[in-house]
């Protein structure tokens, strides 16, 4: 890299809980995606269907829908809402309030200075030398640099690189600048 890269992004709540979530099993957070996804359209779904059995019940309208069309939805609807508060989601929803009181809306920049980053987050600034990070970490959508001490990380969205060419460059240097093994070094 011949000029020194400057990346601009924020932190989405996606990119968060992929970072805070990387403990659980992909099945947990498929079905927990579904269950917060489908929350809502189920409530539209159980008005609805219960509006349509009054209204059929009542001889407004001439549909001929079961009477018991709102029990399923309800069922799912408890089963969504329970999966959504059991125990091991605890732990979502207290990174979700943690996001939404410090990452929430803060514009980043990341800058690779010769010595490390420049990493500044809305009004704070960090300035990590490559050999403070302890370790490299990527996921599907991140690159996580941690400090060596682990009370540090910086968080790096795939998205925020113009290319799949400029990530896999940076990923090299940054291999190299840290001394980290870079087995994992060609972007996903």
């Amino acid at each position: 890299m011949t000029e020194p890269l400057k990346l601009q992004f924020q932190i989405t709540l996606k990119d968060w809980l992929e970072f805070r979530r990387k403990e659980q099993s992909v099945l947990r957070l498929w079905l927990l995606r579904l269950a917060d996804g489908m929350w809502v359209p189920l409530w539209v779904l159980l008005a609805v269907s219960i509006l349509l059995v009054a209204a059929m019940l009542s001889h407004r309208v001439s549909i001929s829908l079961p009477t018991w069309l709102p029990i399923p939805i309800l069922s799912l609807i408890a089963v969504s809402h329970v999966y959504r508060s059991l125990p091991f989601n605890s732990e979502t929803l207290k990174a979700k309030k943690e996001w939404k009181k410090v990452l929430a809306n803060v514009d980043c920049t990341v800058e690779l200075t010769d010595d490390g980053f420049q990493n500044i987050a809305g009004s704070v600034t960090y300035k990590p030398a490559w050999s403070e990070v302890g370790s490299v970490f990527q996921s599907e959508h991140l690159l996580i640099f941690c400090h060596e001490d682990g009370d540090y990380a910086l968080l790096i969205p795939k998205r925020s690189f113009s290319s799949e060419k400029q990530l896999r460059e940076f990923l090299e240097l940054a291999y190299q600048k840290t001394g980290v093994e870079g087995s994992d070094a060609v972007a996903k």
